[in-house]
């Protein structure tokens, strides 16, 4: 099966990270992959030096204001999926099939869609309506699927829409550990016994990274031992957002006690470096940094912020939206006792392993592929 995927994405993020498992467990077994990146980058550049075929595209909005450039993208893609006879386009980010569709439905190739953020009735019904209806949309999270499906029109079936969960590589990741755990550790201040609470993520305000902060001068002052990191920064930042979380630090005179650090290109340095995760998310359609912290072993505590509360193992795990102080009292419960943050650590790894690494992740995408065109192909 020739698929072609089209993604932004040139990074392993978390709307890739999936992705590459597919592709790279699946290459070989069936699959002859192609895949066109709008940028350039480090994930791209890896796959091109393992022998699968990668290219760059401008992916562009279809647009009346630029119809001679839109309608040249179009035909790029036209020509690229006639002439590598592609039987099936998987277009990794929704916000992507505007200009798939269009290639797709000229050259009468199936386009499966993978919804990577919660959907608007707006652009839900004015991207797949007739006679554009995908014919597969898949999500990452049954929170997901149940938020957006009142989003679509109503010719986009419940047959159409399949829950292909995300996840990754683990031992991929894993092997990405430099052993520099002690030497971050060190320049972030953290002292023997000292217990490090972290979390990641882009420096938006929807990941509420305020109350992580509010959290940290809480554990200071009740007397804890205790350094706070976000890994976080790059190209998605919101620089008023980072002034406003730098403010707070400032305000709380937590300089030194909570910090933030940049972002992490592997982060599994950092997600070794940490004894504790959280997430202080409003919603997440997934939560990758959680299921990256759980795989190194480390217990991690999350907000009810939708997909997220169906990666974490366990129940105490999770807190009501917006409950700081529940929150602040179930860290300071693990900062206490090294032994419950070992044993919970453990039977996270072990859960996300189960439901959420590569294998699996490959297994389900390879079914859905054979249930789009009606045979058997992966030797999986």
């Amino acid at each position: 099966m020739r698929v072609l995927y089209v993604t932004n994405n040139a990074h392993l993020r978390s709307t890739t990270r999936s992705l590459d498992s597919i592709i790279t467990r699946l290459w070989g077994k069936g699959l002859d992959p192609y895949v066109v990146f709008g940028e350039a980058g480090p994930w791209q550049e890896r796959l091109l030096a393992s022998g699968i075929p990668c290219f760059i595209h401008a992916l562009r909005l279809p647009s009346k204001d630029h119809f001679v450039r839109s309608i040249c993208d179009i035909i790029w893609f036209a020509q690229f999926i006639r002439r590598r006879k592609i039987d099936l386009i998987h277009c990794n980010e929704h916000d992507h099939y505007p200009l798939l569709r269009l290639a797709g439905r000229f050259m009468r190739i199936p386009v499966l869609v993978t919804v990577r953020f919660y959907l608007d009735k707006g652009f839900g019904h004015w991207a797949f309506k007739p006679p554009y209806v995908p014919v597969c949309l898949q999500f990452t999270s049954q929170d997901m699927l149940q938020a957006c499906a009142p989003m679509l029109p109503p010719e986009v079936g419940a047959n159409r829409l399949k829950l292909v969960l995300n996840g990754m590589d683990m031992d991929s990741f894993l092997s990405q550990d430099s052993g520099t755990s002690d030497a971050l550790r060190a320049t972030w201040g953290a002292k023997d016994g000292m217990v490090v609470v972290g979390t990641a993520s882009a420096l938006q305000p929807h990941k509420n990274l305020l109350d992580f902060v509010r959290m940290i001068g809480k554990l200071r002052d009740k007397g804890f031992a205790v350094r706070g990191v976000i890994a976080g920064g790059g190209r998605h930042t919101d620089l008023a957002y980072e002034q406003q979380l730098q403010s707070l630090i400032r305000q709380e005179n937590l300089a030194e006690t909570c910090l933030i650090l940049g972002n992490f290109d592997p982060i599994t340095d950092f997600m070794n470096a940490i004894d504790i995760f959280v997430s202080t998310s409003e919603r997440e359609p997934f939560g990758m940094s959680t299921c990256e912290a759980m795989t190194c072993k480390k217990p991690s505590v999350v907000y009810d912020a939708g997909g997220i509360v169906e990666v974490v193992h366990d129940p105490w795990c999770v807190v009501a939206l917006g409950d700081l102080e529940t929150l602040t009292e179930k860290v300071a419960i693990l900062l206490q006792n090294r032994e419950l943050r070992t044993a919970m650590g453990q039977r996270a790894e072990r859960y996300v392993r189960e439901h959420f690494d590569a294998p699996r992740l490959a297994y389900r995408q390879a079914k859905i592929y054979e249930e789009i065109l009606g045979q058997e192909i992966f030797r999986c």
